[in-house]
């Protein structure tokens, strides 16, 4: 049975919805500015080899994947939201409605990680400061 990647039509089809999305990050003033430091081509093929594995495709072992230059632990949740949102544009631009669920999942995950560590972080400080009395 084919997975998610192989369905839609893979490379090319991911290729495509990734430079949809960062065209549509590109306009967008709420978010734009988060690319003004960074090297779009290494974080497309990020967000290409994130999408890769999400839709079920396995990558080839390499020592040598770009890093991730738009770490989502560092996006406010409402970044993360309007990233959620251009991609639902994308999606349903695409006619890739299917996918919605399996990306806002994605981003919901990110937003969960985000706030365990900022608990976590919150969490350790008043330890340490509890302890010290």
């Amino acid at each position: 049975m084919d997975n998610i990647y192989q369905q839609i039509g893979g490379e090319k089809t991911v290729n495509t919805l990734v430079d949809n999305f960062y065209n549509k990050v590109l306009v967008d003033r709420r978010v734009n500015h988060l690319l003004n430091k960074i090297n779009l081509k290494t974080q497309k093929l990020r967000t290409v080899l994130f999408l890769t594995l999400l839709m079920g495709e396995k990558l080839p072992y390499s020592n040598k994947y770009p890093e991730n230059p738009l770490d989502p632990q560092n996006l406010t949740e409402e970044q993360l939201f309007v990233f959620e949102e251009i991609w639902h544009h994308v999606l349903i631009d695409m006619d890739l409605l299917d996918l919605i669920p399996l990306v806002s999942q994605a981003l919901f995950m990110a937003r969960s990680i985000k706030r365990n560590k900022t608990n976590h972080k919150a969490l350790s400080y008043n330890y340490s400061a509890s302890s010290k009395n």
